[in-house]
């Protein structure tokens, strides 16, 4: 299980385009050449002396914490001209868990730590005889399962895009929020977060100008300032949609913070 979930994963991360991937078996004959072990890789002197020769900035093992496949019979009965029938089908459970480890091969360092868990199942069609009951293939189901935990870990480590709608609030009364959304629909923000100034400017005691204002920062990444201004409409209106916002807000400055952390920015 553990072979065909580290050859899924090389090949994600080789098509993926943002990782220069190294082989296994190449690995192997490095360690073995050096006389060094994976039992020993987090140990900083033989992460280094690893790093060294190969290159690479970190170095991914897993290990198959958990797999299991369970089948079961199951028994029905229908009428039919007024004779029961009984008739049977066969459903096949499968799931898995792995944990993964990211190591810094200069320092030893675990980068992350995580498990993955994915299950599927499958049933068959309902036959009147046992002996019909077709066979549940259970390496088809494992595969979806490490098909869905290989996702999981490119969405953890390599970047993607992620489309997110924003509540902007238009108003007529205030046409510069109007100038400022349509701004930010094109990717104008500078220009954009000028016109959201100027209708706090001029509506300094409207939660909507400073709700929107927070929002075209938190879109630019300034967390700091967009949290001022979220702050300042919940003060003018507990709304618990701008608690709400706020709330994200602050789950977003966390996840990036801890990605600078994690890509030493």
């Amino acid at each position: 299980m553990g072979r065909e979930f580290a050859d899924e994963l090389t090949t994600a991360l080789f098509n993926s385009g943002n990782f220069e991937v190294l082989d296994r078996q190449y690995l192997d004959k490095i360690l073995k050449e050096q006389g060094l072990s994976w039992s020993g890789i987090t140990d900083p002197s033989t992460s280094a002396k690893l790093g060294d020769i190969i290159g690479a900035a970190a170095i991914v093992v897993g290990r198959t914490y958990d797999h299991n496949y369970n089948e079961e019979i199951e028994e029905g009965e229908w009428v039919q001209n007024k004779t029961r029938i009984r008739k049977y089908r066969k459903k096949g459970t499968a799931s898995l868990t792995i944990t993964i480890k990211i190591i810094d091969v200069q320092t030893g360092k675990i980068l992350a730590s995580r498990e993955y868990s994915s299950g599927y199942e499958k049933e068959t069609k309902w036959v009147e005889n046992k002996r019909d009951l077709p066979r549940i293939d259970a390496d088809v189901l494992y595969k979806l399962c490490r098909k869905d935990m290989v996702a999981e870990f490119m969405r953890t480590i390599a970047p993607y895009t992620v489309y997110i709608e924003m509540p902007f609030v238009d108003d007529a009364k205030f046409p510069d929020l109007g100038k400022g959304i349509n701004l930010g629909k094109i990717g104008n923000w500078n220009q954009a977060l000028d016109f959201f100034k100027a209708a706090v400017s001029k509506n300094p005691e409207s939660w909507k100008t400073h709700f929107d204002l927070g929002l075209a920062y938190e879109c630019i990444g300034d967390f700091d300032m967009a949290l001022k201004s979220l702050t300042k409409a919940y003060s003018i209106n507990p709304k618990t949609s701008i608690q709400n916002e706020i709330n994200i807000c602050k789950r977003r400055k966390a996840e990036a913070e801890k990605l600078k952390q994690q890509t030493g920015e």
